[in-house]
């Protein structure tokens, strides 16, 4: 599949576990996840990827990896976008 469908499948899929996560509906976050999963690992597809573990951190309810995945973001310039994600309290 080309790297530019998968971009695009993969942004789909990662504003579906934000919606899941808006609605609170976890049981619907296993697919979206295994889909982004099996996506190539071009460097177009990195942040979709990274966005993918951070949504399985938070769905998890892993502050540590949330923080640590966000914090990243934030160092490479994402700040407002890091402040737009769900965050998950202490």
């Amino acid at each position: 599949m080309p790297i530019k469908t998968q971009e695009i499948l993969g942004g789909i899929c990662i504003n579906f576990l934000d919606k899941c996560y808006e609605h609170n509906t976890p049981e619907l976050i296993k697919q979206p996840l295994q889909y982004i999963s099996k996506l190539s690992n071009a460097s177009e597809l990195l942040l979709v990827k990274i966005l993918k573990n951070y949504y399985q951190a938070v769905f998890n309810k892993n502050i540590d990896e949330v923080k640590t995945i966000g914090g990243v973001l934030e160092k490479a310039g994402w700040k407002d976008f890091v402040s737009v994600l769900p965050h998950l309290s202490n």
